[in-house]
């Protein structure tokens, strides 16, 4: 049984399960009707291996991810291991996918995705009423949200971690 293929909803009832009763049964015992496998199958009806609870208790999850040869190279190189690397890099970059600032929430809702000039994005923050346009795409820079490419600017829904923008630059991600 794959963990992919539990819905959602009763997946979300076994963790619940599971965090509550780790400390009451083993998961694995020379009586496998004692244990945290068997509770799980009876109560929901799936049966997993141990290796699945203790994925499921850690709050973890395996991924197959296909990459070139060169980037498995320099993430063994860097970080000793590909996973170790994945993870550092996945991090790192998690810290970019937080809510924007509420300032900045219009702005970028209104100019994502957009290639706009440096006048088109004053006029539309004008429209938007901010009394300072010129702070606020200061910020959208400073923040990671903006970026130049060639003479336009463009503005992101998530913020863009420099780290992570020359990692990508320099394993060609």
């Amino acid at each position: 049984m794959r963990l992919s293929d539990i819905p959602d909803d009763v997946m979300e009832q076994i963790k619940e399960f599971i965090s509550e009763n780790k400390k009451k049964y083993p998961v694995t015992s020379s009586d496998p009707n004692i244990t945290l496998v068997k509770k799980v199958e009876e109560k929901f009806g799936y049966k997993l291996s141990p290796q699945q609870i203790y994925s499921i208790a850690k709050g973890e999850q395996t991924v197959r991810v296909k990459l070139s040869i060169d980037t498995v190279k320099q993430l063994e190189k860097r970080y000793g291991s590909v996973g170790e690397g994945v993870k550092h890099i996945v991090k790192t970059m998690g810290k970019g996918f937080s809510e924007p600032p509420a300032i900045l929430k219009p702005a970028i809702d209104e100019m994502k995705g957009k290639e706009l000039t440096y006048s088109d994005m004053v006029k539309i923050l004008a429209d938007l009423k901010y009394s300072d346009p010129d702070r606020i795409i200061r910020e959208l820079f400073q923040k990671g949200y903006a970026e130049r490419k060639g003479d336009k600017f463009i503005v992101h829904d998530y913020a863009i971690d420099p780290q992570l923008k020359l990692i990508a630059m320099l394993y060609g991600l």
